[in-house]
Formats: C-alpha cells, structure tokens, sequence
C-alpha cells in the first residue's frame, strides 16, 4: 500500500489517501491519534453511531420533544426498528416506489421506544389511514436521498449530566473524504431510559 498524502490536525486525527497497486480500495482512511475519554466513546456509540448521519436529518436539523422541527420520520424508521429489534425492517426496497401498510400498533411502537411522541404527532407528520389504521410506508432510496457512504460519522467529544436527568453531548462530524476532523459541530441531549434505552 502507497500513501498519496497526508494530514494531521490538531484534535488528534492523521488523515491519509491510500492508493492499491490494482487500484482498488483506494480512499481516505481517519485514524484518532490522541485517545478518546471512554465515556465518550461508549456514548457515541449507543447514541450517535447508530443513526448516524447516512440518510436522515436526525443529527442536522434542530428539533425538539415540543417542536420536531423538519425531523423526518420516515427516514428515521428502518433505522430504528434495526435498533429496536436487530433485524432489518420487513419492506423491500424497490425502484418502482412500492409503498407498504404497516399496522399502527408496529410503525408507532418504533418511535415510542427512542422518542417521548404522541401517536397524534406522528400521524401529522405522516400518511396514516384513519380506516385502517395502518400508516402508508416506502423504503427510503435514490430518489430521497443520494446514497454516498461519503459522509461524515459522529464523535463524542464531550458530554455533561443536567440536572433533569439528561445528558448534553457535543459531537463532531468526523469526515475521512475531506480530511476534516470536524466538518461541523452540534449539540444533542439525550435521555437515557429504563432499560438501557
């Protein structure tokens, strides 16, 4: 393997391009230099990595339990029934569009385990079919969103406990592709449940 170029920053991160002889495999590789505080690694991973930043507004947009904002729902919810249950929802992508009725007691559990929503809130921001209580369903693809794996990934950086029983994480946006070891910063506060949730 052949380095093309390299770049170190100055919160701890050697960004490199990395060339094969067959011309395979190239891209650019992140590798954390200065270590990151376990807690925060342990955060991030619980709470950031698995919806990352790959084909939802979760982490972009600002919303909150009174105010959702522009957060979209529908590209949230293959990602967290993957977290809810391990498995991959039961729709199939299609290029055609196919769309799918999922029973409302199923889409709505979805949210009601990450999300203090009210089932009035997600139908509104939905197509719910009051006849048959089923919320109208399509499997994200290219013609929501692109789908580059060229994104950045969140980081933990640093966190602090407020008193209402949450917890304030400032994330950096780790992005490989542009050498930038934060391409942007924010600020999520999460709500740890029973459960481990």
């Amino acid at each position: 393997m052949r380095r093309k170029t390299w770049v170190c920053d100055e919160e701890g991160y050697l960004f490199f391009e990395r060339n094969s002889l067959s011309g395979a495999g190239s891209g650019r590789v992140a590798v954390r230099l200065q270590p990151l505080d376990d807690s925060c690694r342990e955060l991030n991973r619980k709470y950031l990595l698995p919806a990352g930043y790959h084909q939802n507004n979760m982490f972009t947009t600002d919303w909150n339990e009174d105010d959702y904002g522009n957060l979209n729902l529908y590209d949230l919810y293959e990602k967290l029934y993957m977290m809810k249950t391990g498995e991959e929802a039961p729709y199939e992508f299609a290029f055609t569009g196919r769309t799918y009725e999922v029973p409302e007691e199923e889409f709505e559990a979805v949210f009601h385990d990450f999300f203090q929503i009210d089932s009035q809130i997600i139908r509104q921001r939905t197509t719910y079919h009051e006849e048959t209580h089923t919320y109208q369903y399509r499997p994200r693809g290219l013609y929501d969103k692109g789908t580059t794996p060229d994104v950045p990934f969140p980081e933990v950086v640093s966190y602090e406990e407020n008193g209402d029983g949450t917890l304030k994480l400032t994330v950096n946006a780790v992005w490989p592709k542009k050498s930038l070891e934060r391409a942007f910063r924010h600020e999520v506060v999460v709500r740890p449940l029973n459960g481990d949730g």
